[in-house]
């Protein structure tokens, strides 16, 4: 059933909150997630910001939980090629410059971004708090694959734009891209997961897996081992599972009592 269009902070919170935690029974440390304190993250004033973001945006990130990768991992994926945002790095008066480039997309004060890509190639998560949606984007392949909440910047009042120094016209692109009711797109995200469409790798990498059987047969070795051990059921044996991806994979199996399972 699809999720009924509108923000709610509590309603996205508690969707963040329960796709983390979903991602921790699937692949991630136990102690991955950082839950807000009572009244919420310690986060910069909006003037430190640039782009400045409004007050919905900030009352949203002070009361998200955040990912925090292990000293041993460089970054923690939430999704391909996709590193989690973590706003309780941000200290002093700034400025805070959290968007993506803007040769990628312009983005206004009332979207927030929850993921990004650390290279060129991956993707970018970002919240609507307007319009109560979530979208998910990979410039490099552009707006291909809308869906009927994407948007064309260029039939859209009030859209910015603006020239570079270069010339060149920059827009908010990210509106082009997937688009979803925030409830349903981590919902999608989990399925693709639970499907094995996606897989993560030791120390947190997550790749795509989406080629039939018989074409991709590292790919079908490694979704393999996650059916072995239980994948997506209740009798999940993670510990184990990550075991054995990481010697897929040529890992070391120095964090295998961290991994055990419960």
């Amino acid at each position: 059933m699809a999720s009924t269009l509108g923000y709610d902070r509590d309603a996205t919170v508690a969707a963040v909150t329960s796709y983390y935690e979903f991602l921790i029974r699937m692949y991630l440390p136990e102690h991955s997630i950082m839950y807000p304190p009572p009244g919420g993250w310690s986060i910069p004033e909006r003037q430190t910001f640039s782009p400045e973001k409004d007050d919905t945006v900030l009352d949203l990130v002070r009361h998200l939980p955040y990912l925090e990768p292990p000293e041993d991992w460089e970054q923690i994926f939430m999704y391909e090629k996709c590193t989690a945002v973590n706003y309780t790095y941000l200290k002093g008066t700034g400025p805070h410059n959290i968007d993506p480039p803007p040769e990628e997309t312009l983005l206004p004060s009332h979207v927030a971004m929850l993921g990004f890509t650390p290279g060129r190639n991956g993707h970018y998560i970002f919240i609507d708090t307007k319009r109560g949606t979530a979208t998910l984007c990979d410039f490099q392949k552009g707006g291909k694959g809308g869906t009927e909440l994407s948007q064309n910047p260029d039939n859209l009042e009030g859209a910015l734009t603006r020239t570079s120094d270069t010339g060149e016209e920059l827009k908010e692109h990210w509106r082009e891209h997937p688009t979803y009711a925030t409830g349903d797109f981590f919902d999608m995200l989990r399925k693709q997961f639970q499907d094995l469409e996606v897989v993560p790798h030791p120390k947190g990498e997550v790749e795509f897996r989406r080629f039939p059987p018989g074409v991709d047969t590292a790919g079908d070795a490694l979704k393999a081992i996650f059916r072995e051990c239980g994948w997506p059921g209740e009798a999940y044996r993670k510990g184990e599972c990550m075991k054995r991806v990481r010697e897929f994979d040529g890992e070391s199996d120095e964090e295998d009592e961290a991994d055990e399972d419960d």
